[in-house]
């Protein structure tokens, strides 16, 4: 039994923040409009951010309050705050009332936070991401009963799974009731998270509170009621010198009996009350001191070794005198300052060790006593023998926090434990045999978790150590485990070698008897020379691996074998093609794999658009977007298939939707392969749209991310067409044709057709242009520098496959650019043919402005008009300043007018008529369906204010009061049964 007062009888009196109370009260009211909001409170140590918290929650009553707090244990707990709140919550409504209304992949999902809510089920690539979006949803069904406060105290000590957590709260807040509140100290420079609290404070939905000192008026009445009377004019000038407005200096001081004031350090003034307390009751504080700010009943009753009787007597003056406050379960130090004065202060050094050995020893043999917070003890016990000086059970507990770490998905803090592990091994004798593993193991875990955290630089630069110590060691298997890693971390930092990589590895395995390791390896280096267009070995090694696969019972490799497959024999049987990815996506469902599910989103989105088939492609990827979404990977695989979309939507023209699709993945900070992709694609459509300045920014931030050749043949053409674009644009052609030439020499264009042909054209344009303007091109080419590059683009052209209508097209311009100046009109002819039959409208549109331009030459005016009105129509659409410009400058040259023949208004249809955009169009087909902004956002891969502002442009246009307004309206009009 423990002691048992409420947080009232502990409380100093609160004065003097109206302000900040004021700022609080007015974000909760604007949480209640719907509007999400955090605030972040900021302060020296003991200045009052825990009591400004406790005064706004009297003034929110109605509020579902969720208050959790930041641990300064040395290696602080992993996702300790929102463990802690789910604790709170599962004791207040109870656990079938907190899983109601959730889905079971929520559920399965918190499950990883909480055990209680589920069984876990293991963990794979991107269930961090998950379980992060299910406690978000978790925190939209509670703000659907009533408004949320999400409160964390002292994030200076969040680990930095927390911190990723609770970063994902406030930056992907929901539309819905909920403000988040959280308190840090001032943070020093060279602090981990000042940086990313700077960053997340940019937001528009987070204000700031600065806390300071309390003005000398303030200081008197916090005397005044400490002391039950006024106090003297001396007496609050000295306290008001002495501890600069802070209440947690002014309420120590006053403390003090007369002419007794210390003249020492803070520390001295906070241990002054705690040496005043009886014996008994001192000791008991140094015990709790080393268990922490916080510190349970049951496991101080078991350290201290007093009855329960005396443990009482000895606790009741410290929770009288507020040294101490008391919870459901255990005590807390009323601020964490006094705790820190009681351990540096009261303790001597063998005292500390003992009482730490007495802490792990009594949490080994029974884990419930390790602080509620925490859902596994060996980390809490790590701690504790550290302390203790204890290096031999240090090291066993340590190893088993950081395989807790990966039970946890707390890849940052399983990361540090394991170099923790590599720290203790060089203190113990035979560390192998203490826990059972080698060096060379911990060290391919160490990788692995870097690379999981998303250090990935740190990862590669581990994984040369980790090689060595395997290879020390013997261990081949090893070796091609790590080696395995390593490619996956070259793949997504844009490195070469990926391939050869794989092949290492799959050397150092026999052939005989087949493992599921070489299995997953044939069909890793399956899906790489795909990647890098080496088809034929490609598909050779996919058969192997699906044999393997059949043969050990791995379904897993079987459907990544099934997806390398589909994907290679696409262009000779689409229908086969996609029936292969449908088929590997239900295997990968029933094995419960979503990465390979996502994997086959983005293959066949690649393939369909390689193929010339846009539209299938964007409708593909929008399904895997959403898959990505529900399964967690949003922030991962996600991504890649966003940038699959978003190549699509602009071959198509769909620019704006791609601009909102490239926004938000790139807030998602994608890994730098992928943030180059994004970046290309975006750069293309400003590009495009004439504004090449911002375009050119983003060529230099690729350039800073990459020197020298990409990893893959479709990355190198993707990346050259837009430099080479840029630089034309810029007026450089010669270095425009330099980008194109060198790309060539890195990768042959046979190796990935579709991206070559518009870098060929580009390429092509280039020369044309540097001939113009006469200026010289690299004499390495040819000992005549034009006709050798002419020879290149013609001779590689002519070598380049076609398997699409736009391949066809983009064939086209390049000849049509290099063809004489006699033949050109018939060759831009046969180019506006092709462009026609190819459904991508920007080049399309500039095929019609060149016809228009030999229509005129011709003296056919009124066809020249036709298609010049036609490329102005186009231009607007795309809101391509650029083209529009271009056409706007021949039809005023040529005195023709742009305006569209008067014609008949009837066959204008309701969307036009209203002034909806297709993208507004499709945010209104959700809304019709009952979405919510975030689910519109997931839908869509937008940011869920995108869809805000898409849902009050489409009530403004339709002049409607709310969504339900419009969505009966868009019934009303049939507005969906226009393209039925």
């Amino acid at each position: 039994m423990k002691i048992s007062t409420t947080d009232r009888e502990c409380l100093p009196p609160f004065v003097g923040r109206r302000e900040a109370v004021g700022v609080l009260e007015e974000a909760y009211a604007e949480t209640r409009r719907g509007v999400p909001r955090a605030v972040f409170v900021t302060g020296e140590p003991g200045i009052g951010k825990s009591a400004l918290l406790r005064q706004f929650q009297q003034s929110a009553p109605n509020a579902t309050f969720l208050v959790g707090g930041c641990l300064d244990l040395g290696d602080a707990p992993s996702y300790a705050p929102f463990v802690g709140m789910l604790r709170s919550l599962v004791r207040q409504v109870g656990l079938d009332t907190l899983r109601s209304g959730l889905t079971t992949a929520v559920v399965n999902a918190l499950a990883w936070l909480l055990p209680d809510f589920a069984e876990p089920l293991p963990p794979y690539e991107g269930t961090r991401a998950r379980m992060f979006d299910a406690f978000l949803t978790l925190l939209e069904k509670l703000a659907q009963e009533k408004p949320v406060v999400l409160m964390i105290e002292d994030v200076h000590w969040a680990d930095q799974s927390t911190w990723d957590l609770l970063s994902y709260v406030v930056s992907n807040a929901p539309e819905s009731p909920l403000l988040t509140i959280i308190t840090y100290r001032n943070l020093p420079h060279g602090h981990p998270l000042r940086g990313p609290l700077a960053g997340l404070r940019q937001r528009d939905h987070v204000l700031q509170i600065e806390l300071e000192g309390l003005p000398r008026a303030a200081v008197g009445l916090q005397a005044a009621a400490l002391l039950g009377r006024r106090p003297e004019e001396a007496l609050l000038d000295d306290i008001m010198h002495r501890s600069s407005g802070n209440p947690l200096f002014v309420e120590a001081l006053l403390q003090c009996s007369p002419g007794e004031l210390p003249g020492g350090q803070i520390r001295d003034l906070l241990i002054a009350p705690v040496e005043r307390l009886p014996a008994p009751t001192q000791r008991v504080l140094r015990v709790a001191a080393v268990g922490g700010a916080e510190v349970g009943h049951n496991v101080l009753s078991a350290v201290s070794e007093l009855s329960e009787d005396d443990l009482e007597e000895a606790l009741r003056p410290a929770v009288h005198q507020r040294i101490l406050a008391t919870d459901h379960d255990g005590y807390r130090f009323r601020h964490t300052l006094i705790v820190e004065a009681v351990y540096d202060g009261l303790l001597l050094p063998g005292e500390r060790k003992r009482l730490h050995r007495r802490f792990a020893e009594a949490i080994d043999r029974d884990p419930s006593l390790a602080p509620p917070v925490l859902c596994h003890a060996p980390g809490e016990v790590a701690r504790h023998w550290a302390a203790a000086g204890e290096p031999v059970p240090a090291l066993a507990a340590t190893w088993q926090a950081a395989r807790d770490g990966r039970d946890l998905l707390a890849h940052p803090e399983r990361l540090r434990m394991l170099q923790r592990v590599l720290e203790l091994w060089q203190l113990v004798d035979d560390p192998s045999k203490i826990i059972g593993v080698s060096r060379g193991d911990v060290l391919r875990d160490i990788v692995e978790a870097a690379d999981d955290s998303g250090y990935i630089d740190l990862g590669m630069s581990l994984a040369a150590d980790a090689l060595d110590a395997a290879r020390a060691e013997g261990d081949t298997r090893l070796e091609a485990q790590i080696l395995e890693r390593r490619a996956r971390i070259r793949s997504r930092l844009g490195i070469a070698g990926v391939a050869s990589e794989l092949e290492a590895a799959l050397r150092l395995l026999p052939e005989s008897p087949p493992s599921p390791l070489r299995t997953r390896l044939l069909s890793h280096l399956a899906q790489r020379l795909w990647a890098e267009g080496e088809t034929r070995e490609a598909r050779d090694l996919s058969e192997q691996a699906l044999k393997l696969a059949h043969e050990t019972a791995d379904a897993y490799s079987e459907a990544n074998a099934v997806i390398t497959l589909a994907g290679l024999v696409a262009e000779d049987d689409l229908k086969a093609s996609r029936a292969g990815f449908a088929a590997a996506r239900d295997l990968a469902d029933r094995i419960g794999a979503p990465t390979l599910v996502i994997t086959s989103y983005i293959n066949e989105t690649s393939v369909l658009e390689d193929l010339g088939h846009h539209t299938a492609a964007a409708d593909t990827a929008r399904v895997g977007v959403r898959r990505a979404a529900e399964v967690g990977l949003a922030r991962t695989l996600g991504v890649r298939v966003a940038a699959c979309l978003s190549e699509t939507l602009l071959s198509s023209g769909m620019w704006d939707e791609a601009v909102e699709v490239l926004s938000h993945a790139l807030d998602l900070e994608p890994p730098r392969a992928y943030r180059a992709t994004l970046l290309a694609v975006q750069g293309q459509i400003l590009a495009a749209r004439g504004d090449i300045e911002s375009a050119a920014r983003l060529l230099d931030e690729i350039r800073a991310l990459f020197d020298g050749k990409f990893e893959t043949p479709a990355n190198q053409f993707r990346q050259a067409t837009f430099e080479a674009t840029v630089l034309l644009q810029q007026g450089d052609a010669g270095s425009a044709l330099n980008t194109v030439l060198d790309a060539l020499e890195a990768y042959p264009a046979h190796l990935s057709p579709s991206r070559a042909w518009p870098m060929l054209a580009v390429g092509a344009r280039a020369l044309v242009e540097a001939d113009v303007r006469a200026r010289l091109l690299p004499a390495r080419l040819h000992s005549q520098p034009r006709d050798g590059a002419l020879k290149i683009l013609k001779g590689t052209a002519a070598d380049t496959s076609i398997r699409s209508d736009a391949d066809r097209a983009w064939r086209a311009a390049v000849t049509a650019s290099l063809a004489p100046a006699s033949d050109r009109w018939r060759a831009r002819e046969e180019e506006l043919v092709a462009w026609e039959r190819a459904p991508q409208p920007y080049p399309l549109a500039w095929a019609l402005l060149h016809s228009a331009e030999g229509l005129l030459a011709r003296g056919s005016r009124a066809a020249a008009a036709e298609q010049l009105r036609r490329a102005a129509g186009i231009a607007r659409s795309l809101g391509s300043q650029r083209l529009l410009g271009a056409v706007e400058s021949l039809a005023n040259r040529a005195q023709l007018s742009l305006a569209e023949p008067a014609g008949d208004e009837e066959s204008e249809t309701v969307t036009s008529k209203l002034g909806l955009t297709a993208r507004e169009r499709e945010v209104l087909r959700l809304v019709t369906l009952g979405r919510t902004n975030r689910q519109i956002a997931n839908e869509l891969f937008i940011s869920a204010k995108t869809a805000s502002v898409h849902v009050s442009r489409i009530l403004t246009k339709m002049d409607a009061a709310n969504r339900g307004e419009a969505a009966a309206m868009a019934h009303r009009l049939g507005i969906f049964e226009e393209s039925a």
